[in-house]
């Protein structure tokens, strides 16, 4: 039976791997009579944003993330939830009747009554709709983590009625399902039938605020949302929808708004002050953040400053222009804990920095100017690391001063007043600091160079006499080996390394065959030899330390010579 299709359809390709929303059902022009279905996938991988042979026939949120294909080339069969969770738990012994995503349960999980689950998933699993809400609330009584995310969802009104009849759900993951937007509403709800959720993640449901204000009228008591990828980029931050979404989610405690191209930060902060009084990590990574100050204007200190309970920011892999502007976030009171990954912008001319080198000045900047921070990057700030971070700062501040910048120059005095010492003290302290590093740095270099051992390695007249006798068979191309090894190189190794190196590739001989040894030579005049290659498991090591108790001069050098000659 030929499935029909409307636009705001969920459908879903290749078993479920590929999700979508259908944007137009119709003809193409030049197609013929062919129906075809427009479709504006999930996972951002199309052709184009609705336009085919220069007509529009739709409009995408995202450049390529649509295509137009044939009714037969989508899938027809859908499940409801009750019959998901009847495959995933009740049906152990049937061969998978999905191609699901990976299970996030153990196997024998299905043999347990569904019921008394407290966690349940069934992501990606082609869910449509959800039949008898009675049935479905029988089956989750016990749930408190409910995954139904990357499924095929377009109304949300009976996820919405569901959700009020767990009463012991606390977390919920909807996210890569798209809803009919605008459509929640919460007027036929009384309050007392309010869900509990505490913790709602939405990620890549391409929500607009209009529809997120009239959901958080029904979860008052929500402490963390997760609104990652949502294409907020042209977020209107007047509008009525999106007071309506603060003022009724103001219990939010952990806020995540990743990827959205949000492009400016001063006023998404002032936008979230309804959020101020009880914050505690919000996370504005991915988005398109170039400056996180107005200027240089200090009017928005007071903001800033009403965020006392934000402790945890994560601004990483934003386009921030300068390292300057990191001092703003000083403004927060509270803020202990700051990812600014994939930042390395640095002012003042140091192009010749590698890009680790640079990561490392700019956590110390970064630590100079945030004396509250204990944390960057996931890792702790120590009280060396901090002292050293806070010296590195001034030390840049004065070769580079912004003297108009007042909180620049006002963090700049504190410190110095800190420490007890005048700008120029500090400098001659600093110098001496990076004058002991760069020595410590050069005398580790050149220890490691005095452990390398000058190795020599002479082929015997008689191994040369064989090679010219054979010809082309085992043709010579260098006699003598002069180079420095790590005293951790076995004597295996350095045969391999001998072999390349005298012997053109093709031609290395058989050494058993031809009766060649390896030998160590005295260093004592003596002209006695030690065969090595007969334990080639034995390091260079291990023959300096032999040759150390017979010459003491020959340690002092760390040279070894061998010889290559027939037994």
């Amino acid at each position: 039976m030929e499935v029909k299709y409307c636009v705001g359809d969920r459908v879903s390709r290749d078993h479920g791997r590929r999700n979508g929303t259908v944007k137009y059902v119709g003809k193409l022009k030049g197609k013929g009579d062919t129906l075809w279905i427009g479709v504006e996938w999930d996972d951002g991988n199309g052709s184009h944003d609705g336009i085919y042979d220069g007509v529009r026939y739709f409009v995408s949120k995202r450049s390529t993330a649509s295509s137009f294909v044939k009714v037969h080339t989508l899938d027809n069969t859908f499940y409801s939830l009750e019959n998901a969770l009847q495959i995933k738990y009740h049906a152990p012994n049937q061969e998978p009747l999905l191609s699901s995503s990976i299970q996030l349960l153990p196997s024998d999980d299905s043999l347990v009554d569904i019921s008394s689950r407290n966690v349940v998933s069934v992501s990606s699993m082609q869910i449509n709709r959800i039949e008898n809400q009675v049935v479905a609330s029988s089956m989750l009584k016990s749930v408190q983590v409910l995954d139904l995310s990357c499924n095929l969802f377009s109304d949300f009104s009976p996820i919405l009625n569901l959700i009020e009849t767990l009463p012991f759900l606390h977390t919920l993951n909807l996210s890569h399902n798209h809803f009919h937007q605008a459509q929640a509403t919460s007027s036929a709800i009384p309050p007392h039938s309010r869900s509990k959720l505490k913790c709602l993640v939405m990620n890549s449901c391409l929500m607009d605020l209009e529809s997120l204000g009239k959901l958080s009228a029904r979860f008052l008591d929500l402490t963390e949302l997760r609104l990652h990828s949502n294409a907020f980029e042209t977020l209107d931050y007047s509008t009525d929808s999106l007071d309506c979404f603060i003022s009724q989610s103001s219990s939010i405690l952990a806020l995540d708004l990743d990827g959205n191209g949000l492009k400016s930060f001063p006023k998404i902060i002032n936008t979230l002050l309804p959020f101020s009084h009880g914050l505690q990590n919000l996370i504005l990574s991915n988005n398109c953040f170039e400056v996180l100050d107005n200027s240089g204007n200090d009017s928005s200190a007071d903001t800033y400053e009403q965020f006392r309970a934000l402790k945890e920011l994560d601004l990483s892999r934003n386009p921030v222009k300068s390292c300057d502007m990191i001092l703003v976030l000083a403004r927060f009171p509270a803020l202990e804990s700051l990812r600014m990954s994939g930042f390395t912008e640095i002012d003042g001319g140091v192009e010749d920095l590698s890009e680790d080198e640079r990561r490392v000045r700019v956590r110390e900047l970064i630590a100079g100017r945030l004396p509250r921070l204990k944390v960057i990057n996931g890792s702790f700030v120590t009280a060396d690391e901090r002292r050293y971070s806070e010296k590195r700062y001034i030390e840049y501040r004065m070769k580079h001063p912004i003297v108009s910048n007042q909180a620049e120059m006002e963090r700049v005095r504190v410190l110095a007043t800190e420490y007890g010492m005048n700008i120029e003290r500090l400098q001659k302290e600093l110098e001496e600091l990076n004058t002991n590093r760069q020595y410590i740095r050069e005398n580790n270099v050149s220890s490691m160079k005095s452990r390398l051992i000058e190795v020599e390695i002479d082929l015997d007249t008689s191994v040369i006499s064989q090679s010219e006798e054979s010809g082309t068979m085992h043709s010579i191309k260098n006699q003598k080996l002069a180079r420095k090894f790590p005293p951790s190189l076995k004597i295996v190794k350095l045969i391999q390394l001998l072999n390349g190196f005298v012997w053109n590739s093709s031609t290395i001989p058989d050494w058993k065959q031809n009766n060649f040894g390896l030998y160590l030579i005295s260093s004592d005049n003596s002209n006695q030899y030690t065969r090595v290659d007969s334990d080639p498991t034995r390091d260079l090591a291990f023959y300096v330390n032999t040759f150390t108790l017979s010459s003491p001069a020959n340690a002092q050098t760390n040279k070894l010579a061998f010889v290559l000659m027939k037994r």
